[in-house]
């Protein structure tokens, strides 16, 4: 009886893995054109954006997205409801990707763009922040703790492989449509990201194919918002990671200070003088 629960856990757990090799392969492809950050510094540029804005919008895609998926850990960890999450966070994703060059088409004021920018490049790395570690919580559900990390590795290669050559096609039609004006741009970019999403499609039909064991994998682990924020500065009590942190912030200061006194130098260095013997 062991032996054929055994045997009937390997077939589950391999037919399991097949299934989730086609899901990051559809995964890949369908966030090829919106996962590449130099495809939008392409659109940006378009859109008359200059360096100091890159930053503002740069900065909207990690500081809400860490804050969110921080707050929103408990509930995430204490749901069964992981494959749902994983297929609708990465159609959130793509559809908030889109929703850019969309603006772009009916909106000329740039600061109306650059808060339509910002606020969707934070919707979209949220879902993306979502999908990924839940996604990475199902590969703990369905896949066999001996054979994890083989299996991961291979997935995880497929998963980062697969939207770089996505990626890399959806560069050569851009470079070779720049001489567009930039309307068509615009379209050609809302198509890229359309037609390549559209694949994403593919994780509802995949995760109904998911089997968990009898009990529908493992039990969702509880975790109370006191206990996660107690986790999470958990850290901070340690004298060892306190003076780690003291040193690491001495250290970044100092060169700070170095950075700008070496400035400061080649700059008073290069400032021509007046000759003495005139």
């Amino acid at each position: 009886m062991f032996a054929a629960e055994t045997g009937e856990a390997a077939d589950r757990g391999t037919g399991n893995y097949r299934l989730l090799l086609r899901l990051n392969f559809f995964l890949g492809i369908g966030l090829g054109v919106v996962s590449t950050a130099e495809l939008f510094d392409l659109l940006y540029l378009r859109m008359g954006f200059d360096l100091s804005w890159f930053g503002v919008i740069r900065g909207s895609m990690f500081l809400l997205p860490a804050l969110s998926y921080f707050a929103a850990a408990p509930l995430l960890k204490g749901t069964r409801r992981s494959r749902e999450i994983v297929q609708w966070s990465f159609l959130v994703r793509i559809a908030a990707a889109v929703l850019i060059p969309l603006a772009a088409l009916y909106t000329k004021n740039r600061h109306g763009l650059l808060a339509a920018a910002s606020l969707c490049t934070s919707v979209a790395f949220v879902a993306a922040v979502f999908g990924s570690n839940t996604l990475m919580m199902l590969y703990r559900q369905l896949l066999p703790e001996e054979e994890f990390n083989r299996r991961n590795a291979v997935i995880t290669a497929i998963f980062n492989i697969v939207p770089g050559l996505v990626g890399l096609l959806g560069a050569g039609v851009l470079s070779l449509a720049s001489g567009l004006a930039d309307r068509e741009f615009y379209m050609l970019f809302i198509l890229l990201e359309t037609g390549t999403g559209i694949f994403e499609l593919a994780l509802f039909r995949i995760n109904k194919k998911l089997t968990f064991s009898a009990g529908g994998g493992p039990a969702p682990e509880k975790i109370s918002y006191a206990d996660h924020f107690r986790r999470a500065f958990a850290g901070f009590r340690c004298p060892v990671y306190r003076q780690f942190l003291l040193i690491t912030a001495a250290n970044h200061f100092f060169r700070r200070c170095r950075a700008r006194t070496s400035a400061s130098i080649s700059t008073r260095c290069m400032t021509p003088r007046p000759s003495r013997w005139r």
